[in-house]
C-alpha cells in the first residue's frame, strides 16, 4: 500500500483542487510574484492546476522508484529511509502549493520579501531532517552519495554519511539563521539570504564528495 501511498493523495489533492477552484468566482488570478513580492503577471484560474502538479510527480516518482526497489535488494534495504526523505518533501511541496492556490484565489497582490524568508527557512528545516536520517542510509546505487570512493568502500560510505549528516545539520540551521538575520536586516536582505544559501550548498553537497575522496585515498593507500 506504501507504493501507493503518495501517488493516491496527489490525486485526491489535484481532484479537490480543480473543485475549489471551479467553485472561485474569479477568473483571473496573480500567477506570478516578483523578487520584492508583488504580483506582475495574471493568468486564467485554471493555471493554478499546476500547483498539485508537483506533489502528483513525486507521487508518481515515488510509486516507480517502489517498483525498482522491489527487484534491487540493496535499495530495500533503504526503503522506510527513502519514504521518509520522498514523504517530507512531499508534504513541503503540498504546502507550498496549498500556500499560493489561497493566496491567489484571494487575490493578495503583495506577500512582501518576508515570504522569501520563510520559505527558505522551511528548506532549511527540510535539509535538517533529512540530514539527520543520512546515516541510516545503507550502501547502494540508488540513494544518497553516491561516488566512486563511497560506493566501492563500504567504511568510507558509512563515516561520509555520518559526516554528510552533521553538515546537513550545519547548513540547514545556517539558512535558518540568515532567514531570521533578514527579517532586522534592510539593505539587501535578500543578497544576505542567498550567501547563505550558497554556503550551506557547499557543506552540504560538495564536502561531504570531498571528504569521501580523501578518506578513500586515506584507507586504500
Amino acid at each position: 500500500m506504501k507504493k501507493y501511498s503518495l501517488l493516491i493523495i496527489s490525486l485526491i489533492n489535484a481532484a479537490i483542487t480543480a473543485i475549489i477552484i471551479a467553485l472561485s468566482p474569479r477568473k483571473l488570478v496573480p500567477s506570478h510574484w516578483g523578487i520584492e513580492g508583488y504580483a506582475d503577471d495574471f493568468s486564467s484560474k485554471w493555471i493554478l492546476m499546476m500547483l498539485p502538479a508537483i506533489p502528483l510527480a513525486i507521487g508518481l516518482g515515488w510509486y516507480l522508484f517502489e517498483l525498482f526497489m522491489e527487484k534491487s535488494y540493496t535499495a530495500r534495504e533503504n526503503d522506510k529511509v527513502a519514504f521518509k526523505i520522498v514523504a517530507a518533501i512531499f508534504g513541503l511541496f503540498m504546502a507550498i502549493a496549498w500556500f499560493f492556490l489561497f493566496v491567489s484565489l484571494n487575490d493578495m497582490r503583495e506577500l512582501g520579501e518576508k515570504t522569501a524568508f520563510l520559505s527558505l527557512m522551511l528548506m532549511g528545516v527540510l535539509i535538517i531532517y533529512i540530514s539527520n536520517l543520512m546515516p541510516k542510509v545503507k550502501q547502494n546505487s540508488v540513494l544518497g552519495i553516491r561516488t566512486t570512493a563511497t560506493l566501492k568502500n563500504e567504511t568510507v560510505w558509512r563515516k561520509t554519511h555520518k559526516f554528510a549528516g552533521y553538515m546537513g545539520v550545519i547548513s540547514g540551521g545556517i539558512i535558518i539563521v540568515f532567514g531570521i538575520m533578514c527579517f532586522f536586516i534592510e539593505a539587501n536582505p535578500l543578497l544576505l539570504l542567498m550567501i547563505g544559501c550558497g554556503i550551506a550548498i557547499v557543506l552540504f553537497s560538495i564536502v561531504p564528495c570531498i571528504y569521501a575522496s580523501v578518506l578513500y585515498k586515506k584507507l586504500t593507500k
